[in-house]
């Protein structure tokens, strides 16, 4: 499969997202959640989805518009992009297992 055509999948899968969680987390249903017993949230699950969601359309915003790599693009240099975009989330969700561990650390 051509890398631009995953590109384009990338954006439309990533507005999709953006905005179903936009509209997910403006509804009654998530913001009247109880989240006392809760490792996680709807809501945090929610902000993380857009969060990434508007990463990901910032990075391929930038390659589109600055072209970063010339207007030939290899193979390596879309490996070395997507390892770029997927680190974002990444981290995210890293710092989030690390603040769960240590928050249930200090709770014994």
């Amino acid at each position: 499969m051509d890398l631009d055509i995953i590109n384009v999948i990338t954006g439309f899968v990533s507005a999709f997202c953006a905005v179903i969680g936009l509209v997910l987390l403006r509804s009654k249903k998530v913001q009247n959640e109880n989240t006392n017993n809760k490792v996680i949230s709807l809501k945090n699950i929610l902000v993380l989805i857009i969060i990434s969601s508007g990463w990901f359309l910032s990075c391929i915003s930038y390659l589109l518009v600055f072209e970063p790599y010339g207007s030939f693009i290899t193979s390596y240099d879309y490996k070395n992009f997507y390892g770029w975009l997927l680190s974002f989330p990444a981290i995210i969700i890293l710092s989030f297992g690390l603040r769960l561990l240590t928050s249930s650390k200090k709770s014994k």
